[in-house]
């Protein structure tokens, strides 16, 4: 148990999480900027597969310009996260039901969103019959899920 929180574990973890926030920020802003936007309208993928392998490349390099265990384990996190996104993107082309089953398949909030048929519905119950909208509708009540904790 000492040996796992000793001083040079301790420096590898932390190298291997900076360097994942770095491959983040590599992909996130870095990729983005520097492609250009003709090449991002024409393979819409790019961009993601860019993402992933830059980090990979950057990692690679890391150690030559950190040097020692820092810089090594600073290059291993930046690698493990660009391999990670493009085994993500991977999973999703080929085989998008095992991406669903693992919990990859993307933005899970409004995944489908653009599937759903958009109508002039109201939100809560039938036009005319909307008991939440009244001035005199009590929001603390139960029915209203305001006070249920």
């Amino acid at each position: 148990m000492k040996k796992l929180f000793s001083k040079a574990n301790l420096t590898a973890y932390a190298g291997l999480g900076l360097g994942s926030v770095a491959a983040t920020l590599v992909e996130s802003k870095v990729v983005p900027s520097a492609l250009p936007e003709k090449l991002k309208a024409d393979s819409p993928d790019l961009e993601t597969i860019v993402g992933g392998l830059a980090p990979v490349v950057a990692g690679v390099f890391t150690p030559t310009i950190v040097k020692g265990a820092f810089g090594q384990s600073l290059g291993d996190g930046m690698i493990a996260a660009g391999a990670a996104t493009l085994t993500r993107y991977a999973i999703k082309k080929v085989s998008p039901s095992t991406a669903t089953q693992l919990g990859i398949e993307g933005d899970v909030l409004m995944s489908g969103a653009e599937e759903m048929p958009m109508t002039n519905q109201t939100l809560m119950g039938n036009a005319g019959m909307d008991d939440y909208s009244s001035s005199a509708y009590d929001f603390t009540s139960a029915d209203a899920g305001e006070m249920n904790f």
